[in-house]
């Protein structure tokens, strides 16, 4: 998913001929001619537009389940469409200043959206936690 249509076409993905990728991006993107298959979609406009993304994956291409590894502001979209079941969060015992770091970027969200911890584990003091959403009662 791309709006600004930035899309490293560099890396190997597109220059691998049994690639197949799906691509939502504006008209007015330009994908140039690349070794994988690229089958594009455009992006709708306005709200609800990731939504409209998950149902095209799901009736165009099989797509039952799909993990997002984007930065903080599509994760930002996907949580203010309401479209996030889990979240995957690996703690790095590593101290960054200087610079704003989160795993969101965006206009708020609203409510907290609640969730219960299914898994922790530790490797090389490195924390994998495994969240997913309530269950309304």
């Amino acid at each position: 998913i791309s709006q600004s249509g930035d899309v490293p076409y560099d890396i190997p993905l597109f220059a691998d001929p049994d690639s197949r990728v799906v691509l939502y991006t504006t008209p007015e993107a330009v994908v140039p001619t690349t070794s994988a298959h690229i089958v594009r979609h455009p992006l709708t406009e306005g709200p609800r537009q990731l939504e409209a993304v998950l149902r095209s994956l799901r009736a165009d291409h099989g797509v039952g389940s799909l993990l997002c590894e984007g930065g903080p502001t599509i994760f930002n979209s996907l949580l203010a469409e309401d479209l996030v079941d889990e979240l995957f969060l690996t703690l790095s015992p590593a101290l960054v200043g200087g610079a704003e770091l989160g795993i969101t970027a965006g206009a708020a969200i609203g409510a907290p959206r609640q969730l219960r911890l299914v898994w922790a584990l530790e490797r090389d003091a490195h924390l994998f936690l495994r969240y997913a959403r309530r269950q309304a009662p």
